[in-house]
């Protein structure tokens, strides 16, 4: 054998097992952890346009109605409203105790809102909104067009009661004031959500991934700035009820999943928990690894209705939300879920903000621990060396 043969073939192994290594690599996909940063009621703002009846009334304003339409006169209104906040049980608090039985003058009128005659409640009349088209109709007359996309059919009744309330409206970046109180506390609070996204050949086309929504054990980090700190690690709370694993697929760095159920348990100051029906994400993967965009489906409105009411007095008049007017609100725009008996729907169609920062998702069940899911990183997964002697080197030749 010359010593051109003796060279030559262990070099055309080696190129052969190059190819081999290189197109299992190309075919590799990588799973990337997040943890949630933000969660708040999506609420398009647009301007006048999307309430031309104008805003619903600041508390003191429908207090002092609600007082005359109770008998007492103008001046006894506004001498009752004078202290407003005021304190429960105490004399510049005796408006509260009115106005918690405003409906019969006997029955908690948060417990039993139909105690009360439906005040009303300025509605959303804009076009548009963010969401999802949930029951496949372009042309039903309770449809949005999506703002960015111009996707018609998206169906969201949430944002339909919610989005001429004060509280609930600002112009972007900015959050709503509400959503915005509500989540500062609760990230404290309450233990982290955590994202998966698994089968992720190419963060900008990815035909088939797998997207796990679970809780975590531990809370979030915040940064200097109070922001949630990213590249966290958070173990992964097995209890299955906040276990979801949806299906779907990346196109243009834009991630979307199929409809499915989603249930994860929250914090009884927002609601104890939330249970989506037909829900789905749509998530945009920024090139900072972080994720942005949207969840919505159809959710139970008396279960949304209560996570507000439950409060009473301390979060109608702090955030101007006229209970009974929401409560008559939410029923009457509930656009599925029809109860066999009454034929009411008892789900209205929702659309919720996400964003979520890089994090390092642990499987306790794993042994020792296991990493299952890593930052999301500007680097692919495995990085394939471009020639043969990048292979050669790799291999200790």
């Amino acid at each position: 054998m010359t010593r051109f043969q003796l060279y030559t073939r262990p070099l055309g192994i080696v190129a052969g097992l190059a190819l081999a290594i290189a197109a299992g690599h190309a075919s590799a996909s990588e799973t990337r952890g997040y943890v949630v940063s933000w969660f708040g009621v999506s609420t398009y703002y647009g301007g006048e346009g999307d309430c031309p009846d104008g805003l619903n009334p600041m508390s003191t304003e429908f207090y002092k109605r609600e007082l005359l339409r109770l008998g007492y006169s103008e001046p006894d209104a506004t001498k009752l409203l004078k202290d407003f906040p005021g304190n429960p049980g105490r004399p510049d608090g005796e408006y509260i105790k009115i106005m918690g039985t405003r409906g019969d003058k006997k029955t908690n009128v948060y417990a039993h809102p139909e105690s009360a005659a439906d005040p009303g409640l300025k509605e959303v009349k804009g076009k548009f909104a963010y969401g999802f088209n949930l029951d496949g109709k372009t042309d039903s007359p309770i449809s949005f067009t999506d703002p960015n996309t111009g996707e018609k059919g998206i169906k969201n009744q949430y944002y339909r009661s919610l989005g001429c309330i004060r509280s609930f409206r600002a112009p972007p970046p900015a959050h709503p004031t509400l959503a915005q109180a509500q989540w500062d506390v609760l990230r404290d609070e309450m233990p982290a959500w955590l994202i998966e996204i698994a089968g992720i050949t190419d963060s900008k086309n990815s035909d088939n991934v797998t997207v796990t929504i679970s809780r975590g054990v531990d809370h979030v980090s915040r940064d200097a700035s109070g922001a949630v700190r990213s590249d966290m690690s958070f173990k992964v709370d097995p209890d299955q009820r906040s276990h979801n694993v949806l299906h779907g697929s990346i196109k243009n760095g834009i991630l979307t999943t199929e409809p499915s159920n989603i249930r994860i348990v929250a914090d009884p100051f927002l609601i104890p928990e939330f249970s989506w029906k037909k829900a789905q994400l749509k998530l945009e993967l920024k090139p900072d690894g972080s994720l942005n965009g949207i969840l919505g489906g159809y959710h139970d409105w008396y279960a949304l209705y209560w996570s507000y009411a439950e409060s009473g007095w301390v979060e109608e008049h702090s955030a101007s939300v006229d209970m009974p007017a929401l409560y008559y609100s939410l029923k009457r725009n509930a656009d599925a879920d029809p109860d066999p008996t009454t034929g009411e729907n008892k789900s209205i169609s929702t659309a919720y903000e996400v964003e979520a920062v890089p994090a390092f998702v642990i499987h306790t069940e794993d042994k020792n621990d296991k990493k299952v899911s890593d930052a999301g990183s500007t680097l692919p997964a495995h990085r394939v060396e471009a020639n043969l002697g990048g292979w050669l080197r790799s291999l200790g030749w």
